[in-house]
């Protein structure tokens, strides 16, 4: 996997958990949005194991956009 298809992949599942949020609604989505989160952790931990596509924290990235996205 390139750096570019690894980082598409990541904001590609954080698009998704925010648009989950923005046409659910938090409660609605909130399950979906913690399985999007663990797979970002998971996607991350597997095909980035050593650091060579990414010395992101896309973990965290996932948390604080859905933390700014609850607000609206």
């Amino acid at each position: 996997m390139s750096r570019l298809q690894f980082k598409m992949m990541q904001e590609g599942l954080i698009a998704t958990a925010v648009e989950m949020i923005l046409v659910l609604g938090w409660k609605d989505a909130q399950k979906e949005v913690k399985r999007l989160t663990e797979m970002v952790s998971d996607l991350d931990s597997f095909w980035n194991s050593n650091g060579e596509l990414s010395n992101f924290d896309w973990e965290n990235r996932m948390m604080i956009t859905v933390e700014k996205v609850k607000e609206i």
